[in-house]
């Protein structure tokens, strides 16, 4: 919250998104954070992990009312090696 306090003040705006049982026991046991912000965008197209919960759906239509054409892929199993898209694509320019 105070972290989305401050974003706020500097004239960004903020989109929450719920997390589950399933994406917090990752959390807990894992020491990894399923994020729908560990993404790619690329011209008006991004590219979002889809972890297998109903959340994926909300992180879904979220990105399309922010005008992307949203690609989903799957990423389960990246995050638990302790990463998702960005981390897996951010050394290529």
């Amino acid at each position: 919250d105070t972290i989305a306090k401050i974003l706020e003040s500097n004239n960004y705006t903020v989109h929450r998104l719920q997390i589950n049982n399933k994406m917090r026991n990752w959390i807990n046991t894992n020491n990894v954070f399923p994020s729908y912000t560990n993404s790619v965008i690329v011209g008006d197209s991004i590219l979002i992990p889809a972890y297998k919960v109903p959340e994926d759906k909300a992180a879904l239509d979220l990105y399309k009312k922010l005008g992307y054409k949203v690609i989903q892929i799957p990423s389960e199993n990246a995050i638990l090696l302790g990463g998702s898209l960005h981390c897996l694509t951010y050394l290529y320019p």
